[in-house]
């Protein structure tokens, strides 16, 4: 009995050396290297639950569930001092699918940054380009949130039809982190935004579409009564779905958030296909092949349509930041990509960077980190200066 009661003894003052011991780690990680026990929920919040049930009861918003793209504009949607024309473009004004005489049919696709989220309809880039020079018709045919896969897909789905003669492509530079994502709420679980979205895989060298895997609204209705099971079925191909740790029933024991957590950083040290690496694009990442070949594809589509392709990337604030710190791009990786296929591009890095002799970067951002209208002025002007550059506009 001695003997039993001795082991009970020596495994509890064990247990209880480790537990004081992980507890005194997470603290100094905290401190030490601001390391926080931050596991991912993927539980359905009741603002998403709200959302969702707006989305099936057909409350009107600006945004809505689309079959195949995920999410788009409403026809005719209204939110605060975003409107859409009745084909789902941002625009006060109808446009026929064939462009008018003298007119050179531009038409933009990408995220928020495209579609200029912090900027009333006239103060967009687009407006602003078309304003500095009335040949251009400019279709602004950005939505917020949107993964670069989308605008892609928006391109042969809505915006051939229109006949452009010049198709800007829209890359900002997160861009990368949403081509390998297909629940919203996966990547970025605080906004509650819970559509899923298409996915491109790689198998070889090609890509493959994988359609949205919710394209119904009964599938939304199935996912608000089986949560925990639709899901793990949305996280079969979703990087951060697969890559985060998650909360467990024993996670009162530091012990085991200290485990989760060195676990997920040494994974995290060694895994290949991290979208970043020190800061910039990972070149080995699946995020920037599938993103590369994206742009192939896009590019292609575009030439293939007779129209003329010109990539446009968008940096953020943090971008701007850490450029003039550092002198290196985030998408340096792309540059290089672009340079060796002849791509035609505006990096607006090259724009804002000469603008900040004059103002300071807090005055291109708005309040949910879009461009204000000042930055929307700064990338019409470089935009317009690229597209004569490329000598895409008819002989003067």
């Amino acid at each position: 009995m001695k003997k039993i009661f001795f082991w009970i003894l020596l495994i509890l003052c064990f247990f209880f050396a480790v537990e004081g011991m992980s507890r005194l780690s997470l603290f100094l990680l905290n401190k030490i290297k601001s390391v926080n026990y931050a596991p991912r929920s993927f539980a359905l919040s009741e603002k998403s639950k709200a959302n969702l049930q707006g989305i099936l009861k057909g409350k009107k918003s600006y945004l809505m569930h689309h079959p195949s793209l995920g999410w788009t504009i409403r026809p005719g949607g209204v939110q605060g001092h975003h409107h859409a024309n009745s084909q789902g473009i941002r625009s006060d004004q109808e446009y026929s699918l064939e462009p008018e005489a003298g007119k050179i049919r531009v038409a933009a696709f990408g995220d928020s940054y495209t579609h200029g989220d912090d900027v009333p309809g006239a103060d967009t880039w687009e407006e602003k380009l078309a304003a500095m020079d009335p040949r251009f018709e400019v279709l602004n045919f950005g939505v917020g949130g949107y993964g670069f896969d989308q605008a892609f897909l928006r391109y042969t789905e809505d915006g051939i039809r229109f006949n452009p003669t010049i198709v800007l492509i829209g890359f900002m530079s997160e861009n990368i982190h949403r081509v390998v994502n297909t629940f919203r709420l996966f990547y970025f679980p605080e906004s509650g935004f819970a559509l899923s979205k298409p996915r491109f895989i790689l198998r070889g060298e090609d890509l493959i579409l994988r359609e949205n895997p919710l394209s119904r609204l009964e599938d939304y209705e199935a996912l608000l009564k089986q949560e925990a099971m639709i899901l793990n079925r949305l996280g079969t191909h979703d990087f951060y779905f697969k890559r985060s740790y998650l909360a467990g029933p024993y996670d009162f024991l530091a012990t085991v958030r200290l485990f989760k957590i060195v676990r997920h950083r040494i994974h995290s040290r060694f895994r290949k296909d991290e979208i970043l690496t020190d800061g910039v694009y990972n070149p080995h990442s699946e995020a920037l092949e599938i993103t590369l070949k994206l742009f192939d594809r896009f590019y292609e589509e575009v030439l293939n349509h007779g129209a003329v392709p010109l990539i446009v990337l968008f940096p953020n604030e943090g971008d701007i930041r850490d450029y003039k710190r550092t002198g290196r791009k985030i998408y340096g990786e792309l540059i290089r990509h672009f340079d060796e296929k002849k791509y035609r591009y505006a990096d607006l890095l090259e724009a804002f960077i000469p603008a900040l002799e004059d103002h300071p970067v807090e005055e291109f951002f708005g309040a949910t980190h879009h461009y204000t209208v000042l930055g929307n002025e700064v990338a019409a002007r470089y935009l317009l200066k690229k597209l004569l550059h490329f000598m895409i506009l008819w002989p003067k």
